[in-house]
């Protein structure tokens, strides 16, 4: 039941702004010719890098380079007092140091320090979901079960119904043996992605909810 992975892929690559479908190679290497002859550092600049760290991380998922990239990447932005910058940047590092080297405590602490900018940046308010969510999954990888739910259901506090967020508290649910709660939260994930149309989601979500329901013994609702 743990799609941890592609969940952070989905928020990192979809909810981020660029869809993972619409990314190559050679736009990669399109838009790191242009940041190397940009000719000053300002918020364009800085944007650049950000978008070419997001790529990186789906397009060459075992770069370590891309952890001092997104170290100078704060530096220049808090150079030119740039806090979305920094924030992004440090959301980034999280992703960075979970994905190549499964560094939980790293990811977190970057996680955090992006969540200390945006809580004081009104403007930046639309990434704060990324942050709690990213964190409440580091959290639940780690079997830190009662932390991932604290944080998911910020998650939920925090703006629209996503069925991520509840499919993914199902999940910590199940896997701590409560039932109920695991029911309760698939069944509004499946609402939730079957009114988007999200297909997979629904499907999975059915999948892991029919277990439930066989491991308390109601074969009648797990059809």
């Amino acid at each position: 039941m743990r799609k941890l992975y592609a969940l952070l892929l989905f928020f990192l690559f979809s909810y981020g702004g660029i869809k993972a479908q619409e990314i190559s190679m050679k736009q990669l290497d399109s838009l790191a010719f242009k940041i190397k002859h940009y000719p000053k550092t300002d918020t364009v600049y800085i944007n650049m890098r950000l978008d070419y760290v997001r790529n990186s991380l789906f397009l060459k998922p075992t770069d370590t380079t891309i952890i001092r990239y997104c170290l100078n990447n704060i530096a220049l932005s808090k150079k030119i007092d740039y806090p979305k910058g920094v924030a992004l940047s440090y959301l980034r590092l999280g992703v960075a140091y979970n994905q190549l080297y499964s560094n939980a405590d790293m990811a977190v602490e970057n996680y955090q320090n992006a969540l200390k900018i945006i809580e004081h940046q009104p403007n930046l308010v639309k990434y704060r979901f990324e942050a709690i969510y990213n964190t409440a999954t580091i959290f639940y990888e780690q079997k830190e079960y009662n932390t991932a739910i604290r944080y998911y259901k910020k998650a939920i506090d925090d703006g629209k119904p996503r069925f991520q967020v509840y499919s993914a508290l199902a999940n910590v649910y199940g896997s701590t043996s409560k039932s109920d709660s695991a029911i309760y939260f698939y069944k509004k994930a499946i609402l939730i992605s079957k009114k988007e149309k999200a297909l997979i989601y629904t499907a999975n979500d059915l999948s892991n909810l029919s277990l439930v329901y066989v491991g308390l013994n109601k074969t009648a609702e797990a059809k």
